[in-house]
């Protein structure tokens, strides 16, 4: 039979509503987990909790425990039944990174989770050469390698080389006029080969009207004072 309405009175559920959600008749606060059933009396892959503010999905695709004779910290893990332990694992794994605008702990938000601010005066940057949404080009220390080479396949608005290691073989072709070299040469004191080839890059970039920055910077410095200043 079709579904007749809202009006519940005089009407069996099982007859009429199949698609209403509900809990059974017992009471709520008995039951640490309560089922929540369709009309039909069909188990749904919901249920409520008795603390009243939690919402199970009960059929949500629950990650694998423990293998069986595995070394688990955990030994009741070793059932293969999926612990808390294993829900964190399937979203939070130890060595995840969280990035949030607010200074919240997750670990007040998150139970059973340790986490530690690592962020103070950093940021998350790839070493690589990147070309953002923009066109815009940049690459910092090894990643000024992939600039030479993007340079010359990919046309871009800027070209950004943040305290970069040069290749023995480059050029600045593809380099846009609006290209900036932002380094310290001395901290390449090290490295004699790639403090040489950046100085040659610093002349040939000013020969070709572009910009050249130095700041006595520390190596690490040099990323969050770039993207501070010219992003």
């Amino acid at each position: 039979m079709s579904n007749r309405g809202e009006n519940l009175n005089n009407e069996r559920i099982a007859d009429y509503y199949t698609s209403l959600l509900h809990v059974s008749g017992a009471d709520l606060t008995s039951f640490t987990s309560n089922t929540v059933y369709d009309g039909a009396g069909h188990v749904t892959g919901l249920s409520l909790s008795s603390a009243g503010d939690r919402v199970v999905i009960n059929n949500y695709i629950m990650p694998e425990g423990c293998p069986t004779g595995s070394d688990c910290a955990d030994s009741a893990m070793s059932s293969g039944t999926p612990l808390v332990k294993d829900w964190l694992n399937t979203f939070y794994p130890v060595g995840a990174i969280m990035l949030t605008t607010t200074p919240n702990n997750p670990m007040d938000k998150i139970f059973g989770t340790k986490w530690v601010l690592e962020s103070r005066q950093r940021f998350t940057v790839g070493v690589g050469g990147y070309t953002d949404k923009n066109s815009d080009l940049f690459g910092f220390s090894a990643g000024g390698r992939n600039v030479f080479k993007l340079a010359k396949t990919k046309k871009t608005d800027f070209i950004g080389l943040i305290d970069p290691t040069v290749p023995r073989s480059w050029s600045l072709k593809g380099f846009p006029t609006n290209s900036i070299l932002f380094f310290n040469n001395n901290n390449w004191n090290s490295y004699p080969d790639i403090k040489e080839r950046q100085l040659e890059l610093k002349e040939e970039m000013l020969n070709n009207g572009m910009s050249v920055i130095e700041e006595e910077l520390s190596h690490e410095g040099f990323p969050n004072k770039f993207f501070e200043n010219y992003m």
